[in-house]
């Protein structure tokens, strides 16, 4: 590897449009999903849906 060349990944998940809890958890359900390859299939999901729902609130803008 050539320590002069550096690789940019740019990923696009869809950022929601509106900072409101409808919006915003199925959004890092996707996220935490893509990053879930090492647990089975429903643990996965249950997992992303749990880490979204815990994470949501942080990131939704209180009015």
């Amino acid at each position: 590897m050539n320590p002069t060349q550096i690789g940019v990944l740019i990923i696009n998940f869809g950022e929601p449009d509106e900072p409101t809890p409808e919006k915003v958890t199925p959004f890092l359900e996707r996220i935490f999903l893509q990053n879930s390859g090492l647990e089975p299939g429903q643990e996965a999901i249950s997992r992303a849906k749990k880490l979204a729902e815990d994470r949501a609130p942080g990131l939704i803008e209180e009015r």
